[in-house]
């Protein structure tokens, strides 16, 4: 028998994109996505993930507030953040790329979105500002919403929501 102490020159380091998957072991177990990657402006000594609110901070009886948005510091330096949005089931443009922000600003614009369960789907902007509220017991309301007829299921939460930059460049989104 060998007693040999293994040293641990690499370690693992695990690449983390928009619309992978991310899970709340507190409360009731919520599966959802992560939206993107973020660093403060001012620093960078700290990188935060996005998400929906309730995914976070999931709770019948708590009110996340009018914006269903999380905003997670990531304090594991194991994660490899990639400014990219997955896309796995397409033969080509695998990996979208992030070149900047944007908002949505128009009825009938085509937008995209790419969820942990169903992936990348897109379709139009039906409408803003639009409110959902909640039937818990203190109707929780969430507002400023973009009505969409895209396809998505629970775990798709708090993905990645894109438009093309353009259209002979499938590669990159805003």
């Amino acid at each position: 028998m060998y007693n040999m102490k293994r040293k641990i020159e690499n370690y693992l380091f695990v690449k983390v994109s928009g619309s992978e998957g991310v899970y709340n072991e507190a409360g009731d177990g919520v599966m959802c996505s992560i939206g993107c990657w973020l660093k403060h402006q001012n620093t960078s000594d700290y990188l935060y993930i996005t998400t929906a609110g309730h995914c976070y901070d999931y709770d019948e009886g708590s009110a996340y507030g009018f914006y269903d948005f999380a905003v997670i510091i990531v304090e594991n330096e194991n994660l490899d953040p990639q400014f990219i949005i997955r896309n796995d089931d397409a033969d080509q443009y695998r990996e979208l790329i992030i070149i900047y922000d944007g908002l949505i600003s128009s009825h009938y614009a085509h937008i995209c979105k790419s969820g942990f369960i169903t992936h990348l789907t897109c379709g139009y902007v039906l409408g803003l500002d639009g409110v959902y509220y909640g039937i818990e017991e203190n109707n929780n309301k969430v507002v400023e919403l973009i009505i969409t007829d895209l396809y998505g299921l629970l775990g798709d939460a708090g993905g990645s929501v894109f438009s093309f930059a353009s259209s002979e460049s499938l590669h990159s989104v805003v």
